[in-house]
């Protein structure tokens, strides 16, 4: 999705499919989803909405070396964002198993 493309439909909810995962089994999965609202705003942001309309679906998948976080836009149009937002969500996720967030 290019920064400030409108979503293809002006209202209603705008699902996100968030899948996170975590470096190993020691996570806190309630403080990730919590830890996605300034990405939000960013998403909403860049689409030109207001993130009221996001209706989040969170995922959690095995851990795997690389932690990483996927969001997945679905407006009747998915479109995959992780590629730009995963080097930041991941420093997230490492920052959170080792305390420092």
């Amino acid at each position: 999705m290019t920064a400030g493309a409108a979503p293809s439909s002006p209202s209603g909810d705008i699902r996100l499919i968030i899948t996170f995962y975590p470096p190993d089994r020691r996570s806190d999965r309630v403080n990730f989803a919590n830890r996605m609202k300034p990405y939000f705003d960013g998403i909403a942001d860049a689409m030109g909405v207001n993130d009221s309309r996001f209706l989040p679906v969170y995922q959690f998948a095995e851990p795997v070396k690389n932690a990483r976080v996927t969001v997945v836009i679905d407006d009747g149009e998915p479109r995959q964002i992780g590629a730009i937002l995963n080097p930041i969500l991941a420093n997230i996720l490492e920052r959170t198993e080792a305390g420092e967030a």
